[in-house]
């Protein structure tokens, strides 16, 4: 091909489009009857694939949105701390605490109130560059969130995964 002069097309970065739920890896009635600790990780994939990744959100139900919000919170927080959760999903922070408050999942919403405070006014920017942008002010004024990151670790993974768990399992008949 690169003798007849043409050269291939480059595979793009870009994310899928969003799988029905039956081209999805795994069915979701496959899922349900994992073992427990399988279940939530499974579920994300599963999700993950009906929204490509979350490009398209709108394409889950009210149930699977509020699953991706939930398990996005804890998955980036655990990588990097709510500083990385909120430069890369910030913009989410509104929904995922409406979400919380759903599933009773108060340790975290005492958490997230404390992350909200620290920003002026008491209000998280919705654009992910003015978030970013608040952070960086936050940091030079040695504000950061590392007790909240603490606080996470020590008790607030643990009961949203096991509220996320029940949340799911409790719901399934909403999951496709």
């Amino acid at each position: 091909h690169l003798v007849e002069g043409s050269v291939p097309k480059s595979k793009s970065f870009m994310t899928e489009n969003p799988k029905s739920a039956d081209e999805c890896t795994m069915q979701i009635n496959e899922i349900f009857f994992l073992d427990e600790d399988e279940i939530l990780s499974a579920l994300w994939d599963h999700i993950s694939e009906m929204s490509a990744d979350g490009e398209y959100l709108n394409s889950l139900n009210k149930w699977e949105r509020d699953f991706y919000y939930m398990f996005e919170l804890c998955s980036e927080v655990n990588s990097g701390g709510f500083d990385s959760y909120l430069s890369y999903y910030g913009n989410h922070f509104d929904k995922v605490y409406k979400a919380l408050e759903g599933i009773g999942a108060d340790q975290m919403i005492k958490l997230l109130e404390a992350v909200r405070g620290k920003f002026s006014k008491g209000k998280i920017p919705s654009k992910t560059e003015s978030i970013q942008n608040a952070i960086e002010k936050l940091n030079s004024k040695g504000l950061d969130f590392e007790n909240e990151d603490s606080e996470f670790y020590d008790k607030g993974e643990k009961e949203l995964v096991t509220k996320l768990l029940g949340f799911a399992i409790s719901n399934r008949e909403h999951f496709r």
